[in-house]
């Protein structure tokens, strides 16, 4: 008897339409931000969201989707805006973060990455005539010094802090604000010493610096006789990878000297000319020029013309 072939799931290599949830909600595809409202992606993309400030807003849903069948997996992802001014009691608390002596991030995927050794501050913002908010954190390796700041230039009566001194590994975890009022709101820390690989310096490159640490910029140009082809500069993100591909250094194409014929004058001598440069031709006394006074380089290296001779001028 023939052998029937099971269905054929033709929706599975279906691709989807991602459109973007709302302003608050930032999406990432293999580590890029997703600039525009809609897109179509293949079947297996996953997308990442988070809220434009983890601080700031609170996430709802999920925060990795992958396109399967033609669909998005798990659910539409929402960002909720916390107390803002003049609105603390009924909501969430928002949480502002400031660093010394470091560098913080925030991830793709939601949480505060925080390189060792810096000093974070987490301000939760809480009107202090209605009481005072705590702090709940997951682990308790060690004891976080909190309370309202009085710090120059900060609003002690409404922010209330808590400080990791020279962050460690061992910080990472979740820091909670909890208001009297019992409405909270969470915040995931990872220390890492997050760092991009390095960027060789070939094919006449040059770096603005050879740093690879999280948040560093690093800007791209070559060295002189060679075009920059492809990105001017890359960011080391909190992934471990840079923002951009490095770019290459092309070489750029030079005319070689034209060379000259008899009694033949040159305004412009010397072994190699860039691009539109120019040579202006003449002749000595009781000569006369024949062909082109002046022959300029061309793209490609090549000149426009070929170098004219001079013939005596007959007497008589």
């Amino acid at each position: 008897p023939r052998i029937h072939p099971g269905p054929v799931d033709h929706n599975r290599n279906k691709s989807c339409i991602f459109r973007r949830p709302n302003p608050d909600v930032v999406a990432f595809v293999n580590d890029k931000k997703v600039k525009v409202d809609s897109a179509k992606f293949p079947a297996g993309t996953e997308v990442v969201h988070r809220c434009v400030d983890i601080g700031k807003y609170s996430f709802e849903g999920s925060a990795r989707r992958r396109c399967v069948g033609g669909q998005w997996t798990g659910t539409e992802p929402l960002c909720l805006g916390l107390s803002q001014e003049y609105d603390y009691a009924q909501k969430a608390p928002t949480i502002l973060f400031r660093h010394q002596v470091g560098q913080i991030a925030q991830s793709n995927d939601g949480k505060l990455v925080v390189y060792p050794g810096t000093v974070l501050h987490l301000e939760c913002l809480w009107i202090r005539k209605y009481g005072t908010p705590h702090w709940e954190v997951s682990h308790k390796n060690r004891k976080y010094p909190e309370g309202w700041t009085s710090e120059p230039g900060r609003d002690s009566q409404l922010e209330y802090r808590l400080t990791i001194y020279h962050a460690k590994t061992e910080d990472s975890g979740m820091f909670t604000c909890v208001t009297p009022m019992g409405h909270q709101h969470a915040v995931e820390i990872v220390v890492s010493a997050v760092h991009c690989h390095s960027i060789l310096e070939a094919d006449g490159l040059i770096l603005s610096t050879t740093v690879t640490k999280m948040n560093v910029k690093v800007v791209f140009s070559c060295e002189s006789g060679r075009k920059l082809i492809g990105n001017e500069q890359a960011m080391c993100l909190p992934s471990g990878k840079w923002s951009a591909t490095p770019p290459s250094c092309q070489k750029i194409p030079l005319c070689p000297y034209p060379g000259t014929s008899k009694s033949v004058t040159n305004s412009n001598v010397k072994f190699y000319y860039e691009i539109s440069e120019t040579i202006i031709f003449g002749c000595k006394n009781g000569y006369k020029l024949q062909g082109r006074t002046v022959l300029q380089c061309l793209d490609g290296g090549r000149w426009s013309g070929t170098v004219p001779t001079c013939h005596p001028i007959k007497k008589g």
